[in-house]
């Protein structure tokens, strides 16, 4: 009777596949964090958009340097602060302008 287990089982075991044998924790090999094999490349960075285009949309006789705008919006008025003579002179020289918007 042993020789007819003993070929039982020996059928059993060649019909089964084996199971694959993971490798524990002492089997692998640790690889440091910065190891040339685990490092990846970063992404480049997105392309930036071009800049709008500039559009001149009309010009105003009579400013000597404008240097800021200010829109009042309660008023509906540009108020064009103006640079007269040199810029980091303090010479009183500057002076504001209030535009419309036509």
């Amino acid at each position: 009777m042993r020789p007819r287990v003993m070929g039982a089982l020996l059928a059993v075991a060649a019909a089964c596949e084996p199971m694959p044998r993971k490798p524990s924790a002492s089997e692998t090999k640790a690889t440091p964090a910065d190891s040339p094999a685990l490092q990846v490349p970063p992404a480049p960075p997105p392309a930036t958009p071009p800049p709008p285009a500039v559009t001149k949309v009309a010009t105003i006789a009579g400013f000597l340097a404008p240097e800021s705008v200010l829109h009042d919006t309660a008023q509906d008025i540009y108020f064009v602060s103006n640079i007269n003579g040199s810029p980091t002179a303090k010479d009183n020289n500057g002076f504001i302008s209030r535009v419309r918007p036509e």
